[in-house]
């Protein structure tokens, strides 16, 4: 004898009676044909067991290949092919702000569209892209590094001293500088960006000599009056400074800096000996400088500007008399509202709180079709609104994705009004039953 207990389901709103006589009716149906189908199995003295065969892990691997060469500076649109079987789910989703990936959720193979925002640095760059568990590598060209110097040649009495050269270039440009003469020294050998090369001349004490030195590629000819031309010589060519004092070194205090995402004020140490001249610089578009020269131990101030990016860091430089000053500026803060949202299975509207500082931006994408998100993006506080499609089938989950934080989305199915388990109770229990005869 087979007893069968009705568990009652109480619904969440109203017509709790309905709802709770069509999910008995449907139960009772569901058990009376497993039943019948044990009876069946046991009279004919064999077992049956029902198996439905969904995606699996095994079937459902992800295959895309990257574009077959690097993306120029100035930027492109490429496509990406993605294979897997035909009713396996993916999602997509960049980890840098400047590639985005459209469609971000799909099912099947399919095509794509990548596209890369232009690249204003010297050095290249790469990033990813992931489908489901899968990473594509995206690189990106650099611009090409043109350099500048502020002077080609520099003139210096017979006591020697030093001579500073500006480079000017673009960010992530790395360049050399070097000399075959021993009497100068290249106190600053290499760098990145715009900068300062610091040469150290010694004192001359027979005729007059000359070098022409190597820096980012660039001729500069340094000359040194006689000792026979009198103390001191020459004070320096066009737009240098005095010679130094040969004593003179430099450095900075603190070499690296890390400061939040708004905007501010920063100061670094310049430690050196007295009447040390120097020259400060920038080439980072976001950093500002209070002053551009200085003499002896002194203080350089510089002014950054907000970055109101949710999602990337951003790193910039400080050049000040040869000696580079690192600067990290983080990314704006952003916090989505907490858990997760559990819906039913009916289509609807709903949202969530996203909370950021005033001007920053922030992006938002669902990782499967059946969540559309309506406000995609959004500048300071704000709330995400989404639209849910009808689920018809079991209880499913999704991600809403906002510049990097998952907020879980799990719809119920058509067959359960408070469980969001993929297969009801009473699949389960008929299953039992013809599996135990």
């Amino acid at each position: 004898m087979v007893t069968i207990r009705r568990d009652v389901l109480v619904g969440r709103s109203g017509g709790k009676d309905a709802l709770q006589r069509r999910v008995l009716s449907h139960t009772v149906r569901r058990l009376a044909l497993g039943i019948a189908g044990a009876t069946l199995a046991i009279a004919c003295g064999g077992t049956t067991t029902e198996q439905v065969v969904g995606p699996t892990a095994s079937r459902c691997q992800i295959v895309a290949a990257a574009p077959p060469a690097a993306i120029p500076a100035s930027g492109s649109h490429v496509s990406l092919n993605v294979s897997t079987a035909r009713d396996c789910t993916w999602s997509a989703v960049s980890e840098a702000a400047w590639v985005s990936v459209a469609p971000t959720s799909g099912q099947g193979s399919s095509s794509l569209a990548i596209t890369v925002a232009a690249n204003a640095l010297g050095s290249p760059r790469s990033s990813v892209v992931a489908v489901n568990d899968t990473q594509v590598t995206i690189t990106q060209q650099g611009v090409p590094c043109h350099f500048e110097l502020g002077d080609q040649s520099a003139r210096v009495g017979v006591a020697g001293g030093r001579v500073l050269v500006r480079i000017s270039t673009i960010d992530g440009c790395d360049w050399r500088a070097s000399s075959s003469a021993e009497w100068i020294r290249v106190v600053t050998e290499n760098g990145t960006g715009s900068g300062t090369v610091d040469l150290d001349v010694s004192r001359n004490d027979g005729p007059e000599r000359s070098a022409t030195l190597s820096i980012a590629g660039n001729p500069f000819v340094v000359a040194q009056d006689s000792i026979a031309g009198g103390p001191g010589g020459s004070s320096g060519g066009p737009g240098n400074p005095p010679a130094a004092p040969a004593a003179c070194s430099f450095s900075l205090e603190p070499e690296r800096t890390t400061i939040r995402s708004a905007a501010g004020q920063v100061s670094i140490r310049v430690v050196t000996q007295p009447a040390c001249p120097w020259t400060a610089s920038s080439g980072t578009s976001w950093i500002s400088l209070q002053r551009s020269d200085g003499s002896g131990p002194d203080t350089v101030t510089y002014q950054v500007l907000a970055n109101l990016s949710t999602v990337s860091e951003r790193s910039g430089s400080v050049d000040v008399a040869g000696r580079t000053h690192r600067v990290t500026q983080q990314a704006c803060e952003l916090t989505i509202e907490p858990g997760g949202a559990h819906l039913p299975p009916g289509s609807g509207s709903y949202d969530f709180w996203v909370s950021t500082n005033a001007g920053c931006t922030w992006t938002a994408n669902a990782t499967v079709d059946w969540i559309n998100v309506t406000s995609p993006r959004g500048t300071g506080s704000g709330r995400v609104t989404y639209q849910l499609a009808t689920n018809t089938g079991r209880g499913r989950e999704g991600t809403i994705i906002v510049s990097g934080r998952v907020r879980n989305i799990t719809q119920y199915g058509a067959d359960s009004a408070s469980s969001a388990v993929s297969t009801p109770w009473f699949y389960g229990a008929a299953s039992l039953l013809t599996q135990r005869h």
